[in-house]
């Protein structure tokens, strides 16, 4: 099981139900239906997201110290992601006329449409003295969330990356 799990979540990232359920299928797993597959994944990422501040402290926690860290970049932007949105008003009446006539095993799912929305990123690289890149890290955060989240994120890292280099406690 945790094989297929980490399978399901890899495979999520980047491919649609059918492409895991056929990847699966490809890979020698008996994978359970698309809807369970789609709800396992979803209820994963709200617990990853809910723990978020808890994991970045427990993996901080045990964080080599990188003496030779000489300075910091910071970056943010926003990128173009492609996102499933329920229709609504005329567009989804639209949407489902010309289903209209169509026969179905099960019920068919909501319409949708893909939008094209702006997320934002974010990424924090240490340097050494001759200034060779040590460590990225990157992150990412919704279209839909306050991008002043994300640079509060950015800056903690920073300033966790000072604590250790100069050689104070992390979290002052």
């Amino acid at each position: 099981m945790p094989d297929l799990g980490h399978a399901v979540g890899h495979l999520w990232s980047g491919a649609t139900s059918r492409e895991v359920e056929e990847t699966l299928t490809t890979l020698g797993f008996r994978p359970p239906s698309r809807t369970l597959l789609e709800q396992g994944a979803q209820a994963i990422t709200s617990e990853l997201v809910a723990a978020a501040g808890t994991l970045d402290e427990v993996l901080r926690a045990d964080e080599p110290v990188n003496a030779e860290v000489a300075s910091v970049s910071v970056g943010m932007d926003r990128v173009a992601v492609r996102m499933e949105e329920p229709l609504d008003g005329a567009a989804r009446d639209e949407a489902l006329r010309r289903r209209d006539g169509r026969a179905y095993e099960r019920t068919p799912p909501e319409p949708y449409a893909f939008n094209w929305r702006m997320a934002w990123v974010g990424s924090m690289t240490t340097y050494d003295a001759d200034g060779e890149a040590l460590r990225t890290i990157r992150f990412g955060q919704p279209a839909s969330d306050d991008p002043a989240e994300l640079a509060a994120r950015l800056c903690d890292e920073v300033l966790h990356v000072v604590d250790l280099v100069s050689g104070r406690k992390p979290g002052r």
